[in-house]
């Protein structure tokens, strides 16, 4: 990414096939990464409305649960896959659930 944009600012007074050539990409490639630098983000949406739920439910709510609340509250419509992937990389998680107390553990039973 800062490869391009320094490819970019060079542009002006170099040839950009030579610019290109010299960083080690092509220009369909620079091309493309320069388009995808400046695209807006498809998953705005999606990662307002976990945020807002995963805050609501105390952080305990998972991917799953996550999944399900968006399209029913917000009726965005996502796989879960996708939801765990948007969770991963904003860098909150649910908490897994307490285990059950047994009072039959051990040799003792």
């Amino acid at each position: 990414m800062l490869i391009v944009k320094a490819v970019d600012e060079l542009r002006r007074n170099y040839p950009l096939a030579l610019l290109c050539r010299l960083a080690g990409f092509s220009v369909k490639t620079f091309c493309y990464q320069k388009k995808l630098a400046a695209g807006l983000d498809k998953y705005a949406a999606a990662r307002q409305g976990i945020l807002e739920i995963w805050k609501r439910h105390r952080s305990c709510c998972r991917y799953d649960r996550l999944t399900h609340a968006l399209k029913a509250e917000a009726g965005l419509s996502l796989d879960r896959k996708t939801v765990y992937r948007l969770m991963k990389e904003m860098g909150i998680a649910g908490r897994a659930a307490r285990r059950k107390y047994s009072s039959c553990k051990g040799d003792a039973h």
